[in-house]
This record gives C-alpha cells, structure tokens and sequence, in this order.
C-alpha cells in the first residue's frame, strides 16, 4: 500500500476482494448473455447485483482507513446500483427514466468530487486548459445531435446530463501526471467507456428512427461494466495519492 495514503490491508482484504471480483465478473458474463438473447428474466435477475458485487469489491479493494475521496467512489456505485434497477422498468413510465438519469447524475458527481480532491490549481487541465477541448466538442456534438428529436420533458435532463458527465471526463483527464501511469490509464479509460456507454443508450433511446445499432443493448453494458471497473480499478491502483 502507499506510505501516502498510509493505508494498511487486513489480512482478509485480497481473498475476500477476490471473491467479489469473481462474483461481479460472472454475474456481468450472465447480464451480457441475457442483454444477447434479450433475455428479461435473466437481465431482472443479474443487473442488480452488478454494482453491488462491485462496490464490495472496491470496498476491499481500496484499503484503510476509507477516505473521502474512496467514500465519494463508493457513494458512486451506489447510486449507480439505484440507477440500474430504476432502468429495468423504464418501458413502464418515463419516471423510471428520468430516476435512473437521476441516480447516475449523482454518480457523476461524486465522481467529480473525487476525482478533483485537494488537486486546486495542480490538474493537467487546469495548468493545459485546451486539453478539455476534445471531450467538450463531444459532449457539444452529441447535445445538438439528439435535440431536435428529444421530447420537452427531456431536454433539460439530458442538457445537464451531457454537462456533468463531460466534466466527470474532464475531472478523470485533470488527473493526468498526479497519479500512476497505470492508475490514470485506467481511470481516464473507464471514464470514456462511461461515456461511450451514455452517448449509446442516448442514440438508442432518442435516435433509434435515424440510426439502427445492432444490440445496442449489449454495446451499452459492456462500456457501462468496462467504464465502472476502470474507475474502480484505477482508484485502487493509485488514484486516491493527492
């Protein structure tokens, strides 16, 4: 563990972090083959556990004593466990929509807040400002495609969604030369499948008349569960060190 964070394991920590590693990874293969063969008993049955396994994971995972930042991380994964159950039932009510979008714009947010730490003034992009550009060309691009086929009551909500998850990426990027080369690679990766994941799910929701992505469904997962674990995995290996 890094005498920074003076951070110790018990003895349980790796065979118990192991476990619930084993168990996110198997329950993530059984969601991925029901999201395949569009299986709605099987997707009910593994998705809400997929964050759970993983929080526990990263409960292990990131060492003690917990600090705040690992706390935000975990908080994360909560709401992001929130917002996986609401979405199982979004064909039933636009409620349950706008709660999951809810529930990860708080995921999002406790990731910035995490990522930004005590890192005022010190960032990649704050001292390389320009370095944000390509994410928020993005977010940009994707914002003005989807509006003019977004419903009145959605326009506001995926507004600032598009806002917060670009900076979540922009926070990740922020990290760039305070962190591991390894660590940063794979948080800043697990940021952008984040993304990827959302950009997806918008198009299929919003734009499925205009563009047809063959198993969208399982193209959405497998970038939700790569950005998540990236996240996860980068913190553990080192993004915490300030």
């Amino acid at each position: 563990m890094t005498k920074t964070a003076a951070k110790q394991a018990t003895p349980a920590a790796k065979p118990t972090r192991r476990l619930f590693l084993l168990l996110f990874i198997a329950f993530s293969l059984g969601n991925l083959i029901s999201v395949a063969l569009d299986s709605a008993t099987g997707n009910l049955v593994t998705k809400p556990f997929l964050m759970l396994w993983l929080g526990l994971y990263a409960f292990w995972r990131f060492g003690r004593p917990l600090t705040r930042p690992d706390r935000l991380i975990l908080s994360g994964l909560g709401f992001s466990l929130a917002g996986d159950i609401l979405l199982l039932f979004q064909g039933r009510d636009t409620l349950f929509f706008l709660g999951g979008l809810a529930s990860f714009l708080c995921a999002h947010f406790c990731y910035i807040l995490a990522f930004t730490g005590k890192m005022t003034g010190s960032g990649a992009v704050q001292k390389r400002p320009w370095l944000a550009l390509p994410l928020l060309a993005y977010g940009g691009i994707m914002l003005v495609w989807l509006w003019p086929d977004l419903p009145a009551a959605f326009q506001a909500p995926v507004a600032l969604y598009t806002l917060v998850i670009t900076i979540m990426g922009i926070a990740a990027l922020n990290r760039l030369g305070a962190m591991p080369t390894t660590a940063f690679r794979l948080l800043f990766g697990g940021a952008l499948f984040f993304i990827l994941s959302d950009s997806t799910l918008a198009a299929a929701k919003f734009m499925s008349h205009v563009i047809t992505l063959p198993q969208a469904g399982l193209l959405i997962m497998v970038t939700y569960l790569l950005g998540q674990w990236g996240i996860v995995e980068g913190w553990g290996e080192g993004g915490r060190l300030k």
